[in-house]
């Protein structure tokens, strides 16, 4: 079976910010001297979760599913928005938002699951 553009997308931005010291918060990415960038700047190193997405993205129908997903998984998890939990002041959230992420991995992996079977 083939990954979907949308888990591509996901799994590749999780992997982009595993790295704690590429994760950032309050702005979607910064360059090495911790100045604010866009997310598809070269000189990018750093993302947030969203600008995750943004980097990796290069499909925008599945980039929308992936944000969609996001958000539906904070939302499960925290009852409350992806920019909540990567940019929430006063507590570490890294370890939260990949958790995010894999849930939203695994919805979209069950997704594909069930086209499959459709598809069959």
């Amino acid at each position: 079976m083939t990954t979907s553009p949308t888990r591509d997308i996901l799994l590749r931005a999780r992997a982009l910010i595993a790295d704690r010291r590429r994760w950032t918060r309050d702005v979607t990415a910064r360059d090495r001297h911790y100045r604010p960038v866009s997310a598809t700047e070269p000189a990018a190193i750093q993302w947030c979760a969203l600008g995750a997405l943004l980097r990796v993205a290069d499909d925008p129908a599945a980039f929308v599913r992936a944000v969609n997903l996001l958000e539906m998984a904070a939302a499960a998890l925290f009852k409350r928005s992806v920019r909540w939990v990567n940019d929430r002041p006063g507590r570490t959230a890294h370890a939260d938002l990949l958790a995010v992420f894999d849930h939203a991995i695994a919805a979209a992996t069950e997704a594909e699951r069930v086209q499959v079977c459709r598809s069959a």
